[in-house]
């Protein structure tokens, strides 16, 4: 089945998703993912995988930034309940330097911590800051909120999901109400799902600071999964 697949056969390249500033109107950053297999479905495969190939996916693709050797902005997704995890956060401390992005992608899981591991994820947040890297929340719903306003202040900034622009499920008062929301608690707010001129404008008149979206074209090259090792 192609959801058991390693990641050597599953990854088969590497893409750069750009994000651009508001402020300064040009490209300023990009979101690190995968290019899969054809036959896999990116959340269903992520889905059944263990913590483990999380961990050595996200860990490869810091091992390819750093190796190209420049300070630009760049994002990287991790579950919330694997940065609970001390072990995770030492591992991946070589490559952490100011320009990179620790992004949560399930604010659920963030929601469903228990006490203890909420407490483990603040000392991790702390550690990440400490050496000049940034801890973000990714895919907020206005639905969540209610359950994440004593969290979002944690971090440097939010990313609002894409689904308040393309569903018909949220109007412009949701989408406005909630980045008002984030923007009284965090520094940098992103807006993503932008895909044409009339989401941009949309988004470009809330008061948000980045966006996200296929508006504009992404780098993908092609480049197979090898373990690297932490030596």
């Amino acid at each position: 089945m192609t959801c058991c697949l390693p990641l050597e056969q599953a990854v088969l390249g590497i893409r750069f998703q750009p994000i651009y500033s508001l402020i300064d109107r040009q490209i300023e950053a990009w979101e690190i993912l995968s290019i899969l297999h054809p036959d896999l479905n990116h959340e269903h495969y992520f889905a059944s995988q263990p913590d483990d190939v999380y961990m050595n996916l996200l860990y490869w693709q810091l091992h390819i930034i750093a190796k190209m050797k420049n300070k630009r902005r760049y994002y990287f997704n991790i579950p919330a309940k694997m940065l609970c995890s001390a072990q995770v956060v030492e591992r991946i401390a070589v490559y952490l330097r100011q320009g990179i992005v620790i992004e949560i992608q399930d604010p659920y899981g963030l929601i469903q911590l228990s006490p203890d591991e909420r407490k483990r994820l603040y000392q991790n947040i702390e550690r990440i800051r400490s050496l000049g890297a940034e801890v973000w929340l990714d895919d907020i719903l206005p639905e969540q909120i209610t359950y994440l306003t004593d969290e979002i202040n944690l971090f440097n900034g939010v990313k609002i999901d894409k689904s308040l622009l393309l569903s018909n499920t949220y109007g412009e008062d949701s989408l406005q109400g909630l980045i008002s929301h984030c923007l009284a608690r965090v520094k940098l707010v992103l807006v993503e799902g932008i895909e044409n001129i009339r989401h941009f404008k949309l988004a470009e008149g809330t008061g948000c600071h980045y966006l996200q979206g296929f508006m504009w074209p992404e780098q993908k090259f092609k480049l197979r999964y090898t373990a690297v090792s932490d030596d």
